[in-house]
């Protein structure tokens, strides 16, 4: 088992018990996956923000989280996609100055 899970775990046990005297059965939390839901659903209805982040966080390892939908495809804009041309010594409009170096 995941060590930052474990320590997920231990973190939202205990403030789940501080904070509203409620206890949670590792055993059943990591056997029975309704339990873990139903848990980590009464977390998530907290005030507590960082028991809510811990809902959160745990839902994500421990995989409960549907993946997230792929952004639509869209092409990219023009002008971000074709690279800029370097403007040559022709179409500078200060082409006719020198302006690096000491002059001779």
């Amino acid at each position: 088992m995941d060590n930052e899970l474990l320590t997920s775990v231990a973190r939202l046990k205990v403030r789940l018990r501080r904070g509203r005297a409620l206890s949670l059965n590792t055993q059943r939390f990591f056997t029975e996956s309704a339990y873990a839901l139903e848990m980590l659903d009464l977390a998530e209805d907290d005030d507590d923000e960082e028991i809510v982040i811990l809902a959160l966080e745990l839902r994500k390892l421990m995989g409960f989280l549907p993946p997230l939908p792929a952004p639509e495809s869209s092409p990219p804009p023009a002008a971000a996609a074709a690279p800029k041309a370097e403007p040559t010594s022709a179409t500078r409009p200060d082409s006719g100055r020198y302006r690096f170096g000491p002059r001779t």
